[in-house]
């Protein structure tokens, strides 16, 4: 009789259920327990313990389940031994009208409210290092089932990823991931769109999202289904800003691959991608822009050329000069600067790392730059700050041998008075 039973329920047979469990027999079936003899490496909750309800559930026997819970009774909360319910199974199998049917019933009779508490809070705040038999995350089940329609279900119901506890937040990584590698892009837009909704509110933006997630295996898969990666949001952030803001290589590579243009428009006066390469503190990632002709003269809202942005960065002098190496490889005019701001020597000679600068010192004069242009006393323009030169400056600030070594170089020994 179980094997026929389980029979009916997986083929969806409602008329053969319907005559071997009746409402009237149905109290003591909803105590038993039943096995599943399955193989499905993608179930991620036990096989055995399960109600009838469960097995309905997992097998996405519509009718048969509506069949046991709205005549037999059934509740939709009933338990497995494994203290899972229904939803679980329907959601890991991907069962999308199921999980419809569930939250939407359950939420008719409790609210939305007890329907959070009840189906997802535990996801919030449950940390589990692993996934196993007895414990499992359901936006991870949901992503495994590779159907958006379940996804789109629980977001349409209340799920909140941003109620997740730092210490759970993995989970949506897990999930992310999940679907990366099953090349599900429908679920990874789910996801994105959902993960940080006041940010990430449309497709425009998913690649930034991704980017975000350090999801970099997910950026093919948008790009192929048509999202632009010379989207630019209002605050004139692009993917290209996001890969080079995480110095990641490989984001930026592959969006460069995609894009003629890599930079902002000409006319937007913003961050653009030369200080985008500085703040990358790459060199791999100038060579990358670099070579797709960006303008790396430009300046953002603040007057700022790109150099300006690797100032006092904690990284090695010799990834400093690489950097500005390639950049004058490829057209940078080594003493431009606007009205008010100091030239790119003018700037290392200000800077609170300038004793550890001289290399870099060394090789901005030996490239061209202008001794003689204007400094301030404290870097920047102010009523109280004394006007000198570059190479005032530097003298000024030569107390270590290494600073004393450029000075002598390129002017002579140094002299403890400048001449008048």
């Amino acid at each position: 009789m179980t094997d026929a039973l389980l029979e009916c329920i997986f083929r969806n047979d409602v008329d053969q259920l319907m005559r071997i469990i009746t409402p009237e027999n149905a109290s003591e079936e909803k105590e038993k327990k039943y096995k599943i003899k399955i193989s499905d490496s993608f179930l991620l909750f036990p096989k055995s313990g399960l109600t009838l309800l469960h097995i309905a559930a997992y097998a996405n026997s519509m009718e048969c389940f509506i069949y046991l819970h709205s005549k037999c009774n059934f509740p939709l909360e009933i338990q497995s031994l494994d203290l899972k319910m229904p939803f679980h199974y329907a959601v890991n199998s991907g069962a999308a009208d199921i999980v419809i049917y569930i939250l939407h019933n359950y939420e008719a009779r409790y609210g939305r409210e007890k329907l959070i508490q009840d189906f997802f809070k535990k996801d919030y705040t449950n940390q589990e290092q692993k996934y196993g038999p007895t414990s499992c995350s359901i936006i991870f089940a949901a992503a495994t089932s590779k159907q958006p329609q379940v996804l789109s279900a629980l977001f349409k119901y209340g799920f909140d990823c941003t109620k997740f506890a730092s210490k759970c937040k993995f989970k949506l990584q897990e999930a992310l991931s999940t679907v990366v590698k099953a090349r599900n892009v429908e679920s990874l837009k789910i996801l994105l769109k959902n993960i940080q909704p006041s940010t990430y509110k449309d497709e425009k933006s998913l690649l930034l999202a991704a980017i975000d997630y350090n999801q970099i295996e997910a950026i093919p898969l948008l790009l192929e289904s048509g999202c632009d990666p010379n989207y630019v949001t209002p605050d004139n952030k692009t993917a290209m800003y996001r890969a080079c803001f995480y110095s990641s290589v490989d984001a930026v590579r592959i969006l460069a691959e995609a894009m003629y243009d890599v930079d902002i428009p000409s006319k937007t006066r913003a961050q653009a991608a030369v200080h985008w390469i500085c703040q990358s503190k790459s060199i791999e990632i100038a060579k990358i822009l670099c070579a797709k002709g960006i303008d790396v003269n430009r300046v953002d809202q603040d007057g700022n050329t790109g150099p300006f942005y690797i100032i006092d960065m904690d990284i090695p002098q010799e990834q400093t000069i690489g950097i500005l190496q390639i950049l004058l490889d490829h057209g940078l005019d080594i003493n431009f600067h606007e009205k008010g701001k100091l030239t790119i020597l003018g700037y290392f000679l200000t800077s609170i790392n300038t004793t550890k600068n001289a290399k870099i010192i060394d090789f901005l004069l030996q490239n061209g730059a202008d001794p003689n242009a204007e400094v301030f006393s404290s870097g920047y323009m102010s009523n109280s700050n004394t006007k000198m030169t570059c190479k005032d400056k530097l003298r000024k600030i030569a107390k270590n041998d290494e600073l004393k070594a450029v000075y002598k170089k390129y002017f002579g020994e140094l002299e403890t008075t400048p001449k008048k």
